[in-house]
């Protein structure tokens, strides 16, 4: 006969007790550690529902004023979005302890990092090691010497920008515009290659896909979760919005820009960084990092210096009679361009009014509205209280801490940076923190003050400006976060010439 099927293992009494017992303590301990770690440290922001304050994430363009709002109501505070807790540093102090961290110990937030990284691995988003190899390829190419042999070409491209100002009808927007001209800035000094944007007329080259991709990149960095990193869903994801052919085409423009280099005789940036990486005893950086940090260029290159020249714009069209000082100082700076033993120093040592509006500019409309940071790895004091590994999501409050009484309060002043004798003071970064500050401090900033200056210079000689939305019904002016911080709405400038157009 057959033998019948043995019974089938069932745990019973004391075993299966112990195993319930045990799984109910672990999942007892999970949560009283969850518990734990929602419980607030510091003040916490009144209001939000369930999910904490989810407007931070469904509506990230009044991220930067919810954060200015509750530093002045609270000063340090903290919110939460679900179970991620955000701690708003509104001391100075507490600033200064943490940026000394930076980047050993405190590291730009991991979800911003991950958007970054997504979309181009470089200087801009590293950390430890691959920061301070970054770092040491890309700083070299702007050094005051190496900025000094791009003048012309800077001169070159201002006369562009005038020449372009002249084509349109009516009044201009300024945004679209000021960012193709640091778009050939950096196609020029940042790449060697005329990329010609401001006498493109396509609305899908690199300039557009790349301002796509940057706020797609802003919103990627706000998301609950990094969607786009799930396995096969992720892909799919990115290919519907958009996102990936984008990618896809920048990176390709960028591999054809490096193929072009000339490391051994051009004085691009691009040209210094792969004759730095051709000698690094180490075998240097691979092509993917190399591409990575092209694209960070071009980013960091047009986004925050277009955002100043367009803010600079306006408030000069504002204001009849600091527009009338500043022309006078940009024909003065006009001879000292051209002047043969034309350096960095020496231009912008003629133009100190021009140099206090940019900075000032800077305080109050910087691109970074706000940096997310945190440390993963060891715990941290803050405010006399440890904060542990990635408890919290550290909110430094750039804009408002820029546009505290003791920096100067909120009010636009384009002499603010100027002594008695009429000389530029540069301000503090603790004042003016646009290119943050201590190791992390942007290598570029000299390079965006000076194709600045320049082409503001070379506008203001050509023409008169006059400010064209006085009465525009859309609400106040301001800035709103996309990605970096943008003006809300277009702002429209009229250009009345005052001489002919230079020549391209």
């Amino acid at each position: 006969s057959e033998m019948p099927p043995p019974d089938p293992v069932v745990m019973e009494g004391p075993w299966l007790t112990t195993c319930t017992a045990a799984a109910a303590m672990a999942a007892i301990v999970a949560l009283v550690r969850l518990a734990r770690r929602m419980m607030p440290k510091f003040l916490r922001v009144p209001g939000g529902g369930t999910l904490g304050h989810v407007e931070v994430v469904t509506n990230v363009e009044v991220l930067t004023d919810l954060i200015d709002t509750w530093a002045t109501a609270h000063g340090t505070c903290e919110f939460r979005v679900a179970i991620q807790k955000f701690l708003i540093l509104a001391d100075m102090e507490d600033v200064r302890t943490v940026n000394k961290l930076r980047p050993r110990q405190v590291q730009r937030a991991t979800a911003v990092r991950d958007a970054i990284n997504d979309l181009a691995k470089g200087v801009f988003s590293a950390e430890l090691p691959e920061w301070k190899m970054d770092r040491r390829l890309t700083s070299p190419a702007f050094s005051h010497a190496n900025l000094t042999k791009n003048l012309s070409t800077l001169r070159v491209l201002a006369a562009r920008l005038c020449a372009a100002v002249s084509r349109a009808e009516g009044p201009v927007d300024v945004s679209p515009l000021a960012v193709a001209y640091t778009a050939d800035v950096i196609g020029l000094v940042g790449f060697g290659q005329d990329l010609r944007t401001m006498e493109s007329q396509e609305q899908e080259g690199l300039a557009s896909s790349m301002h796509r991709l940057m706020a797609m990149t802003g919103q990627r960095a706000l998301a609950p979760i990094p969607y786009w990193t799930i396995p096969g869903i992720g892909p799919l994801l990115s290919r519907l919005e958009g996102y990936a052919p984008l990618k896809a085409g920048v990176e390709q423009e960028m591999r054809r820009i490096l193929a072009n280099t000339k490391p051994e005789s051009g004085h691009s940036i691009v040209d210094k960084m792969v004759a730095a990486n051709h000698r690094d005893n180490q075998g240097g950086l691979p092509t993917e990092r190399l591409v990575g940090n092209a694209i960070t260029l071009y980013i960091a290159g047009t986004d925050t210096t277009a955002t100043a020249i367009t803010w600079m714009l306006y408030f000069l069209a504002s204001d009849a009679q600091l527009q009338a000082d500043a022309r006078a100082e940009a024909l003065l700076l006009e001879s000292a361009l051209a002047a043969d033993e034309a350096s960095f120093t020496t231009v912008l040592d003629a133009a100190p009014l021009l140099r206090s509006c940019f900075w000032e500019t800077l305080r109050l409309h910087g691109a970074a509205g706000f940096i997310f940071l945190e440390n993963n790895a060891e715990a941290i004091e803050v405010s006399g209280k440890r904060i542990e590994p990635g408890e919290y999501t550290l909110v430094i409050p750039s804009r408002w801490l820029s546009t505290r009484e003791e920096c100067g309060g909120r009010e636009w002043d384009g002499r603010r940076w100027l002594t008695d004798g009429g000389k530029a003071v540069k301000p503090m970064p603790e004042k003016v923190m646009p290119f943050g500050s201590g190791a992390r401090i942007c290598p570029g900033r000299d390079l965006s003050e000076m194709e600045a200056v320049i082409a503001i210079a070379g506008l203001l000689c050509d023409f008169n400006l006059d400010y064209k939305d006085h009465a525009n019904t859309a609400g106040p002016l301001r800035g709103i976060f996309n990605f970096t911080m943008k003006p809300n709405r277009p702002i429209h400038v009229a250009f009345h010439p005052r001489r002919s157009a230079r020549a391209k």
